[in-house]
């Protein structure tokens, strides 16, 4: 009986902290939350997340302690928003907002520590991933070939398009238009985020939790988000995790699956389905040609972002741009938290990112070389202020300040 409460707290305590994340960017449920449910006035939703997580930290029965470390990368990476805030001549109401989406992930961990433990969350937030991508690759497999409608459609008042549910994912693709193609995003916003946090999942399993079959599901059937910035951390993931061990049977595999799997999408060139090698392959030779010709950095659709924010960051390269309207011009690619924050803003915002990534060099080699998949990631879906950006990297630091022996440490391995 006493197993039976336990259990059930404990997917009590998950589900409340996974509806909370599912609330905001980049999840497609923030655009149904916030513009369909949720007050219109975005600090009054904050507010509201922030004082209910607030309170049930006060009357947890286990208190847990923030380390003073992590408090102290807290108060640095506040002080840059402060600072992007006073250049921008924000108001108070601003100033707040960026407070609360700091530290509503800071108080969700501690909360979740104190009840079922920060470790077994991320149990089951990685199988919740880990399930979504399965879904995700049948729901792909059903509209691709048998023609499967979206249950339901709902305007997007964010961007205009509209959402279309699939039961197991989300995509806002027009599939009337026959050059689309759809690609499966989960509950993310779109398939480049599903990859990306996708890769999020695996790192957290690589640290922390140690599922191989975990793992393996994972990489695969993310390949069929078609996303490039996928693509690209996952083989750098593989080069790092996978060429520097002794298991030969276990890279052969590895290798023989991924030359699969790009061999079949070149298959579908000129093809029914040449739409899979549009959104995959042909990615990649549409960015090299671009390159070519016009001499600058094209990463597929991307590539007028990245040369406005980088002239943007030319012009203000110190505090960032001072524009208040059409930030969207810049966002999605390398230079995006330079243009925000300038060059003496970006290591404040950055910062928690900046310790996981010095804590891994000079500590423990599986930490670090993570960093660097995270990194390489920033090309395609740079740092920006947002719960979920704050919810792992912040889980990251209070697991390694908390529960010191949890990583695997490679540092004395070659």
């Amino acid at each position: 009986m006493i197993e039976v409460k336990r259990k059930s707290r404990g997917w009590s305590v998950f589900l409340f902290a996974l509806f909370i994340l599912l609330c905001y960017y980049p999840y497609e449920f923030y655009s149904i939350y916030f513009y369909w449910f949720l007050p219109d006035n975005f600090l009054n939703s904050q507010a509201l997340f922030f004082a209910l997580v607030f309170i049930l930290v006060v009357f947890s029965n286990r208190k847990k302690v923030l380390p003073l470390k992590m408090l102290g990368i807290f108060m640095v990476q506040f002080i840059g928003f402060a600072l992007y805030n006073s250049h921008h001549d924000l108001n108070i109401n601003s100033y707040l907002a960026s407070f609360m989406v700091m530290a509503l992930p800071v108080l969700l961990i501690v909360w979740i520590d104190s009840t079922i433990g920060i470790l077994e969350f991320y149990k089951k937030y990685n199988k919740w991933i880990m399930w979504m991508a399965i879904l995700g690759v049948f729901t792909w497999v059903l509209v691709t070939f048998f023609h499967y409608s979206p249950l339901f459609s709902l305007p997007d008042r964010a961007d205009g398009r509209n959402i279309n549910n699939y039961l197991f994912t989300f995509n806002k693709i027009d599939l009337s238009d026959a050059s689309n193609a759809f690609c499966y995003a989960g509950f993310f916003d779109e398939r480049g985020a599903m990859g990306y946090w996708g890769m999020f999942a695996l790192i957290f399993n690589k640290l922390f939790i140690h599922n191989k079959k975990l793992e393996y599901i994972l990489m695969v059937c993310l390949l069929f988000t078609f996303s490039m910035g996928y693509y690209v951390q996952l083989l750098i993931y593989v080069a790092l995790f996978y060429f520097t061990q002794q298991k030969s049977l276990n890279k052969f595999l590895m290798i023989l699956s991924l030359v699969s799997i790009v061999f079949v999408a070149d298959m579908t060139k000129g093809g029914d389905y040449n739409y899979i090698y549009d959104n995959s392959i042909g990615r990649i030779v549409e960015s090299f040609e671009s390159s070519t010709k016009e001499k600058t950095i094209a990463i597929s659709s991307r590539s007028t972002l990245t040369e406005n924010a980088l002239e943007e960051f030319q012009r203000h390269p110190w505090r960032g741009t001072d524009k208040t309207t059409d930030l969207a011009l810049y966002t999605d690619n390398i230079y995006e938290p330079l243009v925000l924050y300038g060059i003496i803003g970006t290591p404040f915002v950055l910062f928690p990112f900046i310790w996981l990534l010095f804590h891994g060099l000079w500590h423990n080699r599986a930490l670090f070389k993570c960093m660097i998949v995270i990194l390489c990631g920033f090309f395609h879906r740079p740092f920006h202020q947002s719960l979920l950006y704050g919810f792992v990297l912040y889980s990251m630091i209070y697991i390694i300040l908390t529960y010191k022996y949890q990583i695997k440490n490679e540092t004395s391995k070659s």
